[in-house]
């Protein structure tokens, strides 16, 4: 969906992503986003097989570089992202 409010096309393309080998590319977007509602959170996000969302919300002060730290973190692999087992 592409953003037609100004803010918002500011705000995503402040944003990353990336996809993670692990899991299928279909639910493999691992991304960083300011928070839509409100203005200084920042958000990192992903997804499981069975579509359950993980949400990792920085707020407070330097919750941009906290955030980014995170996701570059995630993103090489020096922190390994959890994902429940899809149940049998």
């Amino acid at each position: 969906m592409a953003a037609h409010d100004p803010a918002d096309k500011v705000r995503i393309k402040r944003g990353e992503c990336f996809i993670d080998p692990s899991v299928n590319p279909f639910h493999g977007e691992v991304s960083l986003n300011e928070d839509r509602d409100v203005k200084g959170d920042w958000r990192v996000e992903y997804f499981d097989d069975d579509g359950g969302c993980y949400v990792t919300i920085f707020a407070g002060p330097a919750a941009e570089r906290r955030a980014r730290d995170y996701f570059a973190s995630l993103k090489s692999g020096h922190l390994r992202i959890q994902r429940e087992p899809f149940p049998q």
